[in-house]
């Protein structure tokens, strides 16, 4: 992608030239050939900028991805086997780069969304007078350990329009990257508890 054509360039760089028979550049002629094979100089500058800025940024690199990811040191031990397109791949190095550290649910919940999946989180007490209602479950010493992430039986994710490169597959499905970035990512102390909501159709 370039700004201007190699043909816009060749008009630029004519208008340059002094006036007079010497410097006639119309299509065809010696200085006008030159002039074209300036403006596809021009243009090809132009590209590789472009493209440059595109891997500047790992949410829209191609060519520079390759070298995020080693940066970063992925594929990991969640990603290997999976990263199958280059928008997960895409989508992996922005988690790492954004990941806080931080172990609360909205952090923990945000990461898994920009993996590509969509989860909610419940958390459980022990039944306290006043608190509780009769019905409650009454919860043990370890529920308010208990962290329960609830996830669609299969996620499915579905290539894009814009996203997609050649080779990617259509569509990929799974749950098990989620589970490994789960279990990385939650304290040790904290019993983590997968709930897996079978599909309405």
């Amino acid at each position: 992608m370039s700004l201007y054509s190699h043909q816009e360039y060749a008009s630029a760089l004519g208008k340059l030239l002094p006036p007079g028979k010497a410097w006639v550049h119309d299509a065809g002629t010696v200085t006008g050939n030159v002039l074209l094979g300036l403006g596809k100089s021009f243009e090809a500058s132009d590209t590789a900028a472009f493209s440059l800025l595109r891997n500047a940024f790992p949410a829209t690199a191609g060519s520079l991805l390759t070298d995020w990811e080693q940066a970063l040191g992925l594929p990991d031990d969640c990603s290997i086997g999976e990263m199958t397109t280059i928008a997960l791949r895409r989508a992996a190095v922005v988690t790492k780069l954004t990941s806080d550290g931080s172990l609360s649910i909205t952090s923990l919940v945000d990461v898994l969304a920009r993996s590509g999946y969509t989860v909610t989180v419940t958390e459980f007490r022990r039944a306290r007078c006043g608190l509780s209602a009769c019905g409650d479950a009454l919860n043990g010493d370890d529920w308010p350990l208990v962290l329960q992430v609830n996830v669609p039986e299969t996620t499915i994710v579905r290539a894009k329009c814009g996203q997609a490169h050649c080779g990617d597959p259509l569509r990929t499905w799974g749950n098990k990257r989620m589970e490994c970035i789960l279990k990385r990512l939650v304290a040790p102390d904290i019993i983590l508890r997968i709930n897996y909501i079978p599909s309405s159709s």
